[in-house]
């Protein structure tokens, strides 16, 4: 994956979101894995608008995220020597779609939150009107590379989605990583953490590709910090890659 971990971590901890058309996900999982067949009809209903409008060409992303980052953080109080803990839990979603149409030789795009019927038609019109209207400003029409249509889905490997296991189990593990760390004379605080994400993307094209991608990623970390009469002397980071793999990668 070309995301960067700082990416990865922030998507993570984006603000709450909910999921739009919630009708959408009928046969969802715990990690909300979407319906492929309800997609299906909502793509082809897609590319049927955008050609209805006037595009030659059009294609449909239908993505849908899932961040989850829980956090730990032990740090001894100094009057009483025993450990403060403070733990954190951040779960997100988002869902949406984005359409692109070629339209007199030129792009348009349009996309919503709004994962309907209703809002679709509306934004294969603006598509189609968008790229009209970007047509006199080109050199030339765009002309697209012939290319097969792929009928294909790809999931993650995984042996045990992360999403699965309890919030609960995944801080008594970083609890454990804060009570390990704590066994080294000097150290004074532990922030550890488990982020973890799950993207599901359905492309669907007027050329006849249909694509499904569910896509698992995890990023576990911990630091520790030594403070001596009172002054901060040294943090160290266990910082493993983010990698697309199952909670067995924690």
């Amino acid at each position: 994956m070309l995301r960067s971990r700082r990416q990865f971590l922030g998507e993570c901890g984006a603000g709450a979101a909910t999921l739009a058309a919630l009708g959408v996900w009928p046969h969802s999982t715990e990690a909300g894995t979407p319906d492929p067949a309800k997609l299906a009809e909502l793509s082809a209903f897609a590319l049927d608008q955008a050609k209805s409008a006037g595009a030659t060409y059009a294609d449909i992303r239908i993505n849908r995220y899932r961040s989850q980052a829980v956090t730990f953080r032990s740090q001894m109080d100094r009057t009483t020597g025993k450990p403060v803990e403070v733990p954190t839990v951040a779960d997100t979603s988002s869902f949406g779609f984005g359409l692109r149409v070629l339209a007199d030789g030129a792009w348009g795009f349009s996309a919503s939150s709004d994962v309907s019927k209703a809002a679709i038609a509306l934004a294969a019109t603006e598509a189609v009107a968008i790229a009209k209207a970007n047509a006199p400003l080109r050199r030339e029409p765009v002309k697209l590379a012939p290319t097969p249509s792929y009928k294909d889905v790809y999931r993650t490997p995984v042996t045990t989605d992360p999403f699965t296991i309890p919030i609960e189990q995944k801080l008594e593990l970083l609890r454990s990583v804060a009570t390990e760390a704590r066994k080294i004379d000097g150290v004074f605080s532990v922030t550890s953490f488990i982020a973890c994400r799950a993207e599901d993307r359905f492309f669907a094209s007027t050329e006849g590709s249909v694509i499904e991608q569910h896509i698992i990623q995890v990023a576990p970390e911990f630091t520790a910090t030594v403070i001596e009469a009172g002054r901060k002397l040294k943090s160290r980071t266990y910082r493993p890659d983010s990698v697309t793999s199952g909670y067995e990668a924690v």
